[in-house]
């Protein structure tokens, strides 16, 4: 049997592509945690600069990323960011 306990999950990124700042809206419960993968499958979280937290938004800083696609992985959710 498979349990899914939050089917209504899900998150926002805006702008998507972006070129240096993206918004995450969510549950807080899905926002404490964030990581960033780049297409290789490398944690790049670090070069990213974590400007805001609120309850349900987060507000990043992807400046010193190159462009590309990468992926942002909250707590049970991956979605995909194009930055220009």
């Amino acid at each position: 049997s498979i349990n899914i306990d939050n089917i209504n999950n899900h998150i926002t990124i805006y702008p998507n592509p972006t070129t240096n700042r993206i918004i995450i809206l969510g549950e807080d419960s899905e926002l404490n945690e964030f990581k960033i993968f780049n297409t290789v499958g490398q944690d790049v979280t670090d070069y990213s600069i974590l400007l805001e937290k609120s309850k349900n938004r987060l507000l990043i800083d992807l400046s010193s990323l190159d462009s590309g696609l990468y992926y942002i992985k909250t707590k049970t959710i991956a979605k995909k960011v194009y930055k220009l």
